[in-house]
């Protein structure tokens, strides 16, 4: 089914009086009944490379309490949320670091999204990749999550390296430690989803 259809058959058939209401359904639609293709992948792929965690709420917070730079205004309401746990003295941060640098092109994150980048122990490993973001002007934070201070236990991300994606709601919508064909594959396409759920939205609005 095409976009312009299902937009379509959403507008007769769902008597919902609110763009944000439509959007929650839009939301649901397309991140669970057109996600069964996201989630076939995660079961094939290697044991350990990916994992689907939808419905944990990461406290955005505990990021924004610890911000040491920071560069553009986060959204209110991003598209697509990146989170990326690193750590200088983590030997598989250094090998995968390198990677880092093309995530923003690869995911195709645009300044309504927005990355959010934690370090427990150094953060020079993402230097590179903080300067590709401003190259693109996706808004970042880079925080650093103090020994004892309970990072890990509050937000459930505390080994390096870790990369979640959250929607806009701070939702787990994907969660690798891996950078490899398969992962990205699962990050782009999920990121693509939220993606869309956006412009289905703008769309609605617009034709109201």
């Amino acid at each position: 089914m095409s976009d312009h259809a299902v937009l379509m058959f959403l507008k007769r058939s769902v008597r919902i009086t609110t763009v944000a209401g439509l959007v929650a359904v839009l939301g649901y639609w397309l991140v669970e009944a057109m996600n069964p293709a996201i989630k076939a992948k995660v079961a094939a792929a290697e044991p350990g490379q990916a994992s689907l965690v939808n419905g944990f709420v990461v406290p955005l917070e505990q990021f924004e309490t610890r911000v040491k730079r920071r560069n553009g205004a986060m959204p209110g309401d991003p598209d697509a949320i990146l989170l990326l746990a690193i750590s200088d003295a983590c030997k598989a941060c250094q090998r995968q670091a390198p990677q880092w640098i093309k995530l923003a092109d690869e995911l195709g994150l645009t300044q309504k999204d927005a990355v959010r980048v934690v370090s427990f122990g150094g953060d020079a490993l993402a230097g590179p990749l903080l300067a590709s973001l401003s190259a693109r002007s996706v808004p970042w934070t880079l925080s650093e999550a103090e020994p004892g201070s309970g990072f890990g236990s509050r937000t459930a991300i505390g080994a390096t390296p870790t990369i979640v994606l959250l929607d806009r709601h701070a939702s787990v919508r994907l969660v690798t430690h891996s950078l490899t064909p398969t992962t990205l594959g699962l990050l782009r396409d999920s990121v693509s989803n939220l993606h869309l759920v956006t412009s289905l939205a703008s769309s609605i609005q617009v034709s109201k």
